[in-house]
């Protein structure tokens, strides 16, 4: 009888994720956690879990790995503010989403720029038009309660 390995979606996404050092991040720990505790009540989000999170920041290191790495960067010195990351998460689903637009010609360039605490991208689909997104990210404050970090404004 041949030996089987059992593997999940999870794990088979980590095993292939570029920026493994990440996975030891507080955030991503904790996003893996609510992973699993969303699946096991079956109200899991298929838009921003943590499998989205890992395929986004898998492709933007396909398309740009110093952008993933300003992305990751960003990860491990926010990894403990809850909202801080979500908001860099955000604009990780919102970056993610443009990679396509470049593939296939409608996107010319793609600049990201991190300005204190806010990052700009430069997009343009020809030399007539262009536009630029931005996402704030504030230092929230943790609180502790009951022995777990809550995120305050």
């Amino acid at each position: 009888m041949s030996e089987f390995i059992n593997s999940d979606i999870v794990t088979d996404h980590e095993n292939q994720f570029a920026l493994a050092d990440l996975l030891k991040c507080e955030y991503f720990k904790r996003q893996r956690a609510d992973y699993y505790a969303a699946q096991e009540a079956l109200c899991l989000n298929r838009y921003r879990n943590y499998v989205t999170l890992l395929e986004d920041l898998q492709d933007i290191h396909s398309y740009n790995e110093l952008h993933a790495k300003s992305f990751a960067k960003r990860f491990r010195e926010s990894s403990k503010d809850c909202r801080n990351c979500e908001a860099i998460f955000s604009e990780v689903i919102v970056y993610r989403a443009y990679i396509r637009g470049v593939y296939e010609r409608v996107i010319g360039t793609f600049i990201l720029k991190k300005q204190s605490q806010t990052s700009l991208w430069s997009v343009s689909t020809d030399r007539r038009c262009s536009w630029k997104c931005f996402a704030l990210c504030p230092h929230f404050r943790c609180a502790m309660k009951m022995g777990s970090p809550k995120c305050i404004a």
